[in-house]
């Protein structure tokens, strides 16, 4: 059995290697290969999935939305895909960092507890941002209105028909051990943008994707495919952001460590 002193040695060692280790040496997941190792590849696929397929349910007319209507189906739906420099990006918009007024940025609180499963709190406040889809009439109107601004920002960014990639991101920041959840989106709906528009043939709902990709490779399970290259939903805030994002990134690592340290003080000694 390890020691007590000892797992404090291996603790203040991790966070002594957090501040001067490279963060590129880091181990990369083999799946997303995203950087940020303190988070499960499991996690982001069930974010990633429940994406997914609310998508795909509102293009095939299986989203209720006001009065207990089915919302009209979605004609050219994106199937979504994770970049992992959205994902650093949403980490530096969670501490702070300013933001870019060409992206949509959802932020929430989630439960800091030793019994929290963060994937079961994650799903639990993506439906709740996806059943704003009740508070707008999407029969009436399919379009980023006024009143969709107001009633349902959350579900309008995720339903965003025209975007490719998006990602989130959850931990903590320097000075707070308060656990936060940021999803962020590319594009940010302007007043009166359509969110998607409706089709009233679920044969057509994946018929026109507008991508580059093999006739028989655009359109799979009624969401249309894109080509996509990482870091091409950044624009050119991706240099600005990525200096930073490497910059911050080391002290998240070393504010999370520190959590695990006190706690771990709090329950041995």
């Amino acid at each position: 059995m390890v020691s007590r002193s000892k797992v404090r040695v291996m603790l203040t060692a991790s966070v002594a290697w957090v501040f001067f280790y490279d963060v590129a040496s880091y181990d990369i997941p083999t799946d997303f290969g995203c950087q940020n190792a303190l988070i499960a590849d499991d996690w982001r696929r069930s974010v990633l999935n429940f994406h997914n397929n609310m998508r795909r349910n509102l293009a095939t007319g299986h989203v209720k939305t006001m009065n207990d209507a089915m919302a009209p189906m979605a004609f050219n739906m994106n199937e979504l895909l994770w970049d992992c420099d959205i994902e650093k990006y949403a980490s530096d918009v969670m501490c702070g960092a300013a933001e870019d007024k060409n992206y949509d940025s959802i932020k929430a609180d989630l439960q800091n507890k030793k019994d929290c499963n963060i994937t079961e709190k994650t799903n639990s406040l993506l439906k709740e941002w996806w059943s704003e889809s009740t508070a707008i009439d999407l029969v009436k109107s399919q379009l980023y209105d006024a009143d969709a601004e107001k009633n349902a920002p959350r579900f309008s960014h995720m339903a965003n028909a025209a975007i490719k990639a998006f990602a989130c991101t959850y931990g903590t920041c320097p000075g707070s051990n308060d656990l936060k959840l940021t999803c962020v989106y590319r594009k940010k709906l302007k007043l009166n943008d359509k969110i998607y528009s409706k089709t009233n043939f679920l044969g057509k709902v994946c018929t026109q994707c507008a991508s580059k990709l093999p006739a028989d490779k655009q359109c799979i399970k009624r969401l249309c495919q894109q080509e996509y290259t990482r870091g091409e939903e950044l624009g050119d805030f991706h240099g600005f952001f990525f200096y930073h994002s490497i910059r911050n990134s080391i002290n998240r690592r070393a504010q999370d460590i520190l959590v695990v340290f006190h706690a771990f003080e709090e329950t041995n000694f």
